[in-house]
């Protein structure tokens, strides 16, 4: 991403602005955010850098940016939070974002509670990339968010309490 970033965009971005006016010959300002869900190396890159680009320059971009392994979202940079939950005297939280065709999605955010990340860094790779975080219609009730914000730390928690279990008897195994 960081090459695509650094060969793509680089010659178009806006140093000295500081007001979201688009240079002449361009039709839109990009601004790029990655979070890598692979618990070996997470990561979190936001680039604050704006890119003022054509709709051809953006399409190249993009089409570039699309060749890239793993699974790409877009998301409406206008639209954005964080979130925690509370479980067991630890302190889960997440960034949340808001795809173009609206719904919610919450990635685990490493770095706030050492408990928590143990728990989450241990288990998520155990599941398929599109489980690595949460998925949800922005119509659905506060309830029924955090009900699913539940159901996602307790199967991130089992998961890793298994984990533990069949490390533990793998090292026993290699003791005997």
């Amino acid at each position: 991403m960081r090459f695509l970033v650094e060969s793509l965009l680089r010659p178009y971005m806006d140093i000295d602005s500081k007001q979201k006016v688009i240079k002449k010959r361009s039709e839109l300002i990009l601004q790029v955010q990655t979070i890598d869900l692979n618990p070996k190396k997470p990561s979190y890159s936001y680039y604050t850098n704006e890119y003022h680009l054509t709709m051809a320059q953006l399409d190249g971009f993009m089409y570039s940016f699309s060749k890239l392994k793993g699974q790409h979202i877009l998301c409406d940079p206008n639209v954005q939070g964080h979130y925690w939950h509370s479980k067991d005297e630890m302190e889960f939280s997440f960034h949340l974002y808001c795809t173009e065709e609206g719904s919610h999605l919450l990635f685990y955010q490493f770095g706030e509670d050492i408990m928590a990340d143990g728990i989450i860094q241990k288990s998520i790779n155990t599941f398929p990339e599109s489980q690595r975080y949460l998925k949800f219609s922005k119509n659905l009730s506060q309830e029924e968010k955090e009900h699913s914000v539940e159901v996602w730390v307790e199967m991130m928690i089992r998961r890793s309490i298994l984990k533990a279990g069949e490390e533990k008897s793998k090292h026993k195994e290699y003791e005997n």
